[in-house]
């Protein structure tokens, strides 16, 4: 009897037998009577022969079952490291979840929990949203930062937009020299930007309140004098190891080169930055230069293109990212109690926070305390609308809530002056002085 399969199967390779092979094991096992016999005749094992035949018997299907969905022993803990992963932005290691894992119930290898953390990392950043480079506006940003070099501390100011830079030597990192620096820097432009950005200098700060830098009085009077707003962004001296090299200028225009899309949708050409359509992220795409502008495209196709940037430039495209930026906002993090109970009074609550932490209101986490103990007492629709009422009048303290809160609705509501109203009045006759002279009245 002829088979059309001879080798053996093995834990690498599945059965790919054919109808007629499986005919051919049932009539060799009918006139032989024994699976080993029948499967040296059909070039097989006595174990798949006794499966045939058992399948054959039960009137199932000669073909392969389908294998069962199986089961992993990190299936009950995946809700719990999803989440981690996700409040942390795929920071966190497989090593600080270990225990978090054991505490929720899993008993596995640390092995099969690296392997589940780095899919659910995968599968994080593919869903995570994406971001767009940030486009400086004219006289908008002035950026200042300290570094030390050879004894001394270096200040630097750099005007966002123009790269125009301000570098001074000082002894100290004070806030008196901080502060004059930048009177001199203000002197030296000749103008104030609309917002000063540093990091979170001790020296300017006076706290963070649930992720909210708290400025310095003196800092906040130094800031109203002068008419600008004082922002605060993370530590730049700890973001700039991580940061990419700066690339070496190359003068001359290139055609027709593959630059690969980073993940805020833009490709770097001549140190300056291109948006690109978000379904090119992690692809290389070729980019040149004609009369002027930059294009972008792929086989020959053309995708987008931009007016050439000078060195240090970017150009966006709005319809890039579903339309125009929204305006930076620091993300709320609680860590006290106080905050979170603050916080989970609504929008009212976190507009006042971040308004109060503006004005530099000194002891603010003690007054959210404050705060948050007079809910009991006069309910949450009652405060949350003190709340709004004290940030719209800037009263950020927790008495002048409880004044507000004692008011009532008997507290005034104050507006500003309306349009001039235009009346069209009748025309009064008018007469000359003239009608009433003495020589007139003879």
């Amino acid at each position: 009897m002829e088979s059309h399969q001879t080798h053996q199967p093995t834990r690498e390779t599945h059965s790919l037998k054919t109808t007629r092979d499986y005919l051919n094991i049932i009539d060799a096992y009918r006139e032989l009577g024994s699976y080993r016999a029948a499967a040296q005749l059909c070039g097989t094992t006595d174990k798949t022969v006794r499966r045939v035949i058992e399948r054959h018997e039960a009137g199932g299907p000669w073909t392969r079952r389908r294998r069962l969905p199986t089961t992993r022993n990190t299936d009950s803990v995946l809700s719990v490291l999803a989440k981690k992963v996700k409040d942390t932005d795929g920071r966190i290691s497989a090593k600080r979840l270990l225990p978090v894992a054991r505490a929720a119930g899993y008993r596995g290898s640390a092995r099969n929990l690296r392997r589940a953390v780095a899919k659910i990392k995968t599968e994080h950043r593919q869903k995570r949203r994406l971001y767009r480079p940030w486009v400086p506006t004219p006289g908008q940003h002035l950026v200042i930062d300290w570094t030390p070099e050879a004894g001394l501390h270096i200040f630097c100011a750099v005007l966002a937009w123009s790269r125009y830079r301000f570098v001074r030597f000082a002894r100290n990192e004070t806030r008196e020299t901080t502060l004059a620096l930048l009177a001199e820097c203000f002197e030296e432009l000749g103008a104030v930007p609309a917002v000063v950005l540093s990091d979170r200098m001790s020296c300017l700060k006076n706290g963070v309140v649930a992720n909210v830098v708290v400025p310095h009085p003196d800092y906040v009077r130094f800031a109203a004098h002068f008419g600008f707003r004082p922002d605060f962004c993370e530590r730049l001296k700890e973001e700039r190891p991580l940061m990419r090299p700066l690339p070496s200028l190359r003068p001359a225009l290139c055609r027709g080169e593959l630059r690969k899309v980073d993940r805020l949708q833009t490709i770097r050409f001549v140190s300056a930055r291109y948006s690109v359509p978000t379904t090119w992220v992690g692809r290389r795409l070729e980019i040149m230069v004609q009369d002027g502008e930059v294009v972008i495209g792929l086989d020959g196709e053309e995708i987008t293109r931009h007016q050439l940037q000078a060195p240090g430039g970017i150009s966006i495209h709005d319809e890039h990212y579903s339309g125009p930026a929204r305006p930076p906002a620091r993300t709320i993090r609680v860590r006290t109690d106080t905050e979170r109970a603050f916080i989970a009074l609504g929008p009212v609550a976190e507009g006042f926070l971040r308004s109060a932490a503006a004005a530099g209101t000194s002891r603010l986490a003690g007054e959210l305390a404050e705060i948050v103990s007079l809910e009991p007492s006069w309910g949450r629709a009652q405060l949350v609308a003190a709340l709004e009422r004290a940030t719209r009048f800037r009263r950020f303290k927790a008495e002048d809530v409880r004044d507000i809160l004692a008011a009532g609705p008997q507290a005034p509501n104050p507006v500003s002056a309306g349009k001039t109203l235009q009346l069209a009045l009748p025309e009064a006759p008018v007469r000359s002085l003239a009608a009433y002279a003495l020589e007139a009245i003879r």
